[in-house]
């Protein structure tokens, strides 16, 4: 795992509120196929809730960029990128766990995950990383070696592997506990 990460607290608005429900973009390289995702906003209950978050918990911090192919909801054909930091996150340091999962059929069919691959090991490095009260920026880039997965409780196939690099830039809800 290797994140680089040069962290700005900002304390103005950060970017134009984006249309519609879409809230970023990642844009990558699927085994050669060009591919764009979109983070959403989704209405739950009587609060948008974002597909992108930075949750600052006591012990950790959680980020969370889940992309699909529109700018609605929807569990199929997922990007997911999470790293989780032990403590408050700060620049220069390095995560406890960085995963990238591809769910192209949604939580029930396959997926693609670098857990247990043991080569390619995910890199996500930030260009920036703004955070401020209720809503930050990231943006950067990622790769991975995704390996397939014949489901959630299935083992890893080590021999069935692709790979995939991309850029993301999205708005983040922040969220503290």
């Amino acid at each position: 795992m290797n994140v680089s990460a040069p962290i700005i607290a900002l304390s103005l608005a950060l970017a134009s509120p984006a249309l519609g429900n879409e809230f970023g973009t990642v844009n990558g390289d699927l085994n050669g196929e060009a591919r764009q995702w979109f983070t959403v906003m989704v209405p739950m209950d009587d609060k948008l809730i974002a597909t992108a978050t930075l949750k600052f918990n006591r012990r950790w911090t959680d980020l969370h960029i889940q992309a699909g192919p529109t700018t609605s909801f929807t569990t199929n054909d997922v990007i997911s990128i999470d790293l989780m930091f032990m403590g408050e996150m700060a620049a220069g340091a390095s995560p406890m766990s960085t995963e990238v999962t591809y769910l192209p059929e949604g939580m029930s069919g396959p997926i693609w995950t670098t857990a247990e691959a043991e080569d390619g090991q995910p890199t996500v490095t930030f260009e920036t990383l703004a955070i401020a009260e209720d809503l930050g920026r990231a943006i950067g880039t990622f790769s991975a070696r995704l390996c397939f997965q014949d489901g959630f409780v299935a083992p890893v196939d080590l021999d069935n592997c692709q790979d995939i690099s991309g850029h993301f830039d999205t708005q983040l809800q922040i969220e503290r506990e």
